[in-house]
């Protein structure tokens, strides 16, 4: 799994125009079953996208469509990991 740390490097007038772009991109994520979560963080700086197990290419040629990649107004930290432990509702996440 990996968990996507997106960080916002431009200003939210910056950002603003690219964000409709950038939740379609999203929404392209979950159609393709990738993306198990996602939201911003509370302080409007990025956010947060938990991506179930893919290849590693493919990730980052999808995390470079991303409108706020393309637009250079965010980056992007990603952190692979494994799931060892759950409450039992997110019991389905672990590998």
């Amino acid at each position: 799994m990996y968990l996507l740390n997106v960080k916002a490097t431009a200003t939210d007038d910056k950002l603003a125009p690219v964000k409709a772009s950038h939740g379609d991109w999203v929404k392209k994520g979950f159609e393709k079953g990738w993306f198990l979560f996602a939201g911003p963080k509370t302080k409007m700086s990025g956010g947060i996208i938990l991506v179930k197990a893919i290849s590693k290419m493919e990730l980052n040629d999808f995390i470079n469509e991303d409108p706020y990649v393309t637009e250079n107004v965010a980056t992007y930290d990603v952190t692979e990991f494994d799931i060892k432990a759950t409450i039992p509702a997110l019991d389905v996440l672990k590998g």
